[in-house]
């Protein structure tokens, strides 16, 4: 059987919890989750692409540090496609940004919030938004 790391299983709630949050909003995006562990860090990452310009795209890696201040705490990157590396892991020209706080909860909606904030900002040209729902 295989068991994740809790790393990865509290990094890997924060996706779903994106997709509800622009399904709401009707609001639709191609994309795959996938994990990443480098021997230090792991978690999970978003992969958003274009299927009619691959050179659209977007790269969203979360994940709890080995080392971190507060036990709730998590890391967001964003980039591209060209800023993630074989293994998933990420290049260092892509910027950061933590989240502490002192419930799971409140960090679990504040880096879901930030995310789709930042997905809305950054593909708002390409992304459709369904009247119908579907």
């Amino acid at each position: 059987m295989i068991r994740w790391s809790d790393k990865i299983i509290k990094s890997g709630k924060i996706f779903p919890g994106v997709k509800d949050l622009l399904q709401k909003n009707n609001i639709d995006i191609d994309g795959v989750i996938e994990v990443f562990n480098d021997g230090i860090e792991q978690g999970t990452l978003l992969k958003i692409f274009d299927t009619y310009n691959p050179e659209i795209d977007l790269v969203i890696w979360t994940y709890l540090p080995r080392k971190r201040d507060f036990n709730n705490q998590m890391v967001v990157l964003i980039g591209h496609h060209i800023d993630c590396t074989a293994n998933n892991m990420w290049t260092d020209n892509v910027k950061s940004r933590v989240f502490t706080q002192p419930k799971a909860i409140d960090l679990h909606n504040e880096v879901r919030n930030y995310i789709v904030d930042e997905i809305v900002s950054r593909l708002d040209k390409r992304i459709v938004f369904r009247k119908d729902g579907n």
